[in-house]
């Protein structure tokens, strides 16, 4: 059964006249008593009598209301959602993110994502570059932050850099030296953290570049946990600004100078599949995600060429 021709038996059986239904919906009597004659021939009964009183509701037409009404129900209901969720103000969002973006940036991220779309479901997925390229490559995944680009087919956005450095308590004897060479680790205990990260290759790459063995290393899934077992004073790590600059205001913990080693840099960038989306929700989150250098302690905004 077509959707008009419900709404139309529903409005004459409201205003009890073909008229003044036909009035109602802006349709000439004609096609307004068209849609009743098809609807009558789609249930194969008919639904109104016409009397003196004007249109009187028949067996069959008693029997079809209550189900034109839910139809009609779910129908408008329906293109309320679609509506809604076209503002943004329903529908879901997800996005992927590396372990240590997640533990620094989304957090802060999605408290200022959800003053604008209260009602949208957002889902945060954490994974390597390679399970985050793959959920936005195969559309499970809106946006996805990762650290470099490794797929040409996607589309990327520069986000913001920040420094890699290592960091330790503020009594350890490193900080009190204030700058080590990087063959001084050989009295360490070194912490490393997500063998699937570029912060883990950066580490394993000076060590490997000045031929230095730690006395002791300790490996652990999350950058959360290597912060936290540092201000223990468990060892040293090299870590992220991002994950530590509160724990440097607070003086728990301070960062190591490395004589001889280049500052290092690492960028995040958000990646989106080529076809651009205009979805409420997913231009949101790229504004915000362009502001991050703003309101993230330790990242620093991208300098554009020219």
């Amino acid at each position: 059964m077509e959707l008009a021709r419900l709404e139309a038996f529903l409005e004459v059986v409201r205003l009890g006249s073909v008229r003044a239904a036909a009035r109602s919906l802006h349709l000439g009597q004609p096609a307004l008593s068209a849609r009743i004659t098809g609807l009558e021939q789609d249930v194969g009964a008919r639904v109104f009598d016409r009397t003196k009183r004007g249109m009187v509701l028949t067996r069959a037409g008693r029997a079809l209301l209550p189900h034109a009404e839910r139809a009609v129900e779910a129908a408008e209901a329906g293109r309320s959602a679609v509506r809604h969720v076209g503002q943004g103000d329903e529908g879901e969002l997800v996005i992927a993110a590396a372990s240590v973006v997640n533990a620094s940036v989304v957090p802060e991220l999605v408290a200022r994502f959800r003053r604008f779309h209260p009602g949208v479901h957002l889902f945060v997925r954490t994974g390597s570059v390679e399970d985050i390229v793959e959920l936005v490559t195969l559309g499970s995944a809106q946006i996805g932050l990762v650290r470099g680009s490794r797929d040409p087919h996607l589309s990327s956005t520069p986000l913001y850099d920040e420094e890699i450095r290592l960091m330790a308590r503020p009594e350890h004897p490193f900080v009190r030296e204030g700058a080590i060479a990087p063959r001084r680790l050989a009295d360490a205990t070194l912490i490393l953290f997500d063998r699937t990260s570029d912060d883990y290759e950066v580490a394993q790459s000076m060590l490997k570049s000045e031929k230095v063995t730690p006395y002791g290393v300790i490996e652990v899934d999350s950058v959360d946990t290597a912060r936290r077992l540092v201000t223990r004073g468990l060892g040293v790590a090299l870590l992220p600004l991002t994950a530590v600059a509160a724990d440097i205001e607070a003086e728990r913990l301070a960062s190591v100078e490395l004589i001889g080693m280049p500052v290092i840099r690492r960028r995040t960038i958000s990646v989106e599949r080529q076809e651009p989306v205009s979805w409420a929700p997913v231009l949101t989150m790229r504004e915000l995600l362009a502001q991050v250098p703003t309101f993230v302690p330790g990242t620093i905004a991208v300098t554009k060429p020219g």
